[in-house]
Order: structure tokens, then C-alpha cells, then sequence
């Protein structure tokens, strides 16, 4: 049984709060929301650039999201900002992973589904890690699996950091679009419409595996207000 966490009223309580102070400070630009599904299940399918990049997805959405984040960032600390991590984590529903940990990443993704038959919203990168050289990686195909079991529309959404950080949403990918398509196919297409947007060159390649800054963003944020990298 996946429990439900904070309302949707406190959700958006936190969310104004936030938003106004680093959206303004950081000067964060969104484009195509006109494409976001307001109610229902949707996969929001990203690239990923930076730290921040979850963030920006979720405030952006405008509805709350569950994404993947690191195992390390619901396990607190001594740190009032790592327990503050933790905290926010938990109560906003997100799904721990862990590189090489089978059983936690299969719950994960079971975890996501669950979600997204709720008619809820789930997000997730789908290179599987930051990438190592600006380029768009070749996705891990997941979230494909997630998407066939589910049926929810996915849209691909492109984060960038040109003159300010900004997020793109382009129209979602419905189901009777895509049930036809195998998986290899549906994750090179929402590659290649995430590439459009971002203006990134397609790798062929993964991405290697970047495991510092788990908890930078984050706590930046919630410290200092600060700019995280």
C-alpha cells in the first residue's frame, strides 16, 4: 500500500513560497505550459543538466509531481538542512533509488505506478544521471515499461542553461499514439523532441555515472537561497 502524503492545498502553500523566492532570484523562464495536463496521470520525460534540474520540473508543473531522487537524500544527517532534505522529500512523495540496487529500483518503479493509476504526476530524467559532456545521452528505457503499464501521455520536457535556467514542455505523447511503438523507438523519439527543444547534440552513447552534489541543491536552497550548480 503506497500511502498519500501532504494535501494538495499544503502542496501549493509550499510551492508559492518557494517558487517566489527562487524563481526570482534565479530567474527561471518556462515555455509551452499551455502543453502541462492539468488533472490525470502524465510523465513528464527530461533531460538532465543540473542539480537543480528537479526542482525546476516541479515547481514548473504547477501540480504535485513525484520524481526519482538519490537514496542519500531521504537519509538526513546532523545538519539541520539535510534533516530539513529529508523532510521535504518525504513528505512530498518522492521515490528513492540507488545505483545497482535492484530491489530498491524495482520498488521505485512499481512506486511510480502506483502514482500515475492515482492520476497523479510522475517526472523522471530519462539519461538516469547528469550528463557528462552537455550532450544528450541515450536514455535508459524505464520509463517506456512505466509508460506501456500505465498508459498515462508522456511530454517530453527539456531544461536549459543559456542566458537563465528555463524549462521547456512540449505537447504530450498520448497513449494511442505511442502503444504501437516499441521501446527502443518511443524512448529515441522523446530523445529527439527533448533535443529539439534543448538544442543539445544526441549522444549514441550513455551518460557515465555522476555521484557528487546529491545533496547540494537542496540544501542550498534551503540555507541560503543560494545558486546551486
Amino acid at each position: 500500500m503506497i500511502p498519500r502524503f501532504i494535501s494538495s492545498s499544503t502542496y501549493y502553500t509550499l510551492y508559492f513560497f518557494a517558487k517566489r523566492s527562487v524563481w526570482r532570484k534565479m530567474k527561471i523562464t518556462e515555455h509551452g505550459k499551455k502543453n502541462i495536463p492539468r488533472k490525470g496521470a502524465v510523465i513528464f520525460a527530461a533531460n538532465h543538466i543540473k542539480d537543480l534540474d528537479s526542482v525546476m520540473i516541479c515547481g514548473a508543473a504547477r501540480r504535485p509531481t513525484h520524481f526519482f531522487a538519490k537514496k542519500v537524500l531521504f537519509m538526513g544527517g546532523k545538519k539541520l538542512s539535510l534533516k530539513a532534505v529529508t523532510m521535504i522529500m518525504k513528505m512530498t512523495g518522492q521515490i528513492p533509488v540507488k545505483p545497482g540496487d535492484k530491489e530498491l529500483n524495482d520498488r521505485a518503479f512499481a512506486m511510480a505506478e502506483t502514482f500515475l493509476k492515482r492520476g497523479e504526476a510522475f517526472a523522471i530524467h530519462i539519461e538516469g544521471t547528469r550528463t557528462n559532456d552537455g550532450k544528450l545521452h541515450k536514455p535508459k528505457l524505464g520509463f517506456t515499461k512505466v509508460a506501456f503499464n500505465t498508459h498515462a501521455p508522456i511530454v517530453p520536457v527539456a531544461l536549459t542553461y543559456n542566458r537563465h535556467p528555463s524549462v521547456h514542455f512540449d505537447k504530450p505523447i498520448p497513449y494511442d499514439e505511442y502503444k504501437d511503438w516499441d521501446a527502443e523507438f518511443l524512448g529515441d523519439e522523446v530523445t529527439r523532441r527533448i533535443a529539439k527543444m534543448s538544442g543539445q547534440e544526441i549522444s549514441p552513447e550513455f551518460s557515465e555515472l555522476i555521484n557528487k552534489g546529491d545533496t547540494v541543491v537542496l540544501e542550498s536552497l534551503i540555507k541560503k537561497g543560494g545558486k546551486p550548480s
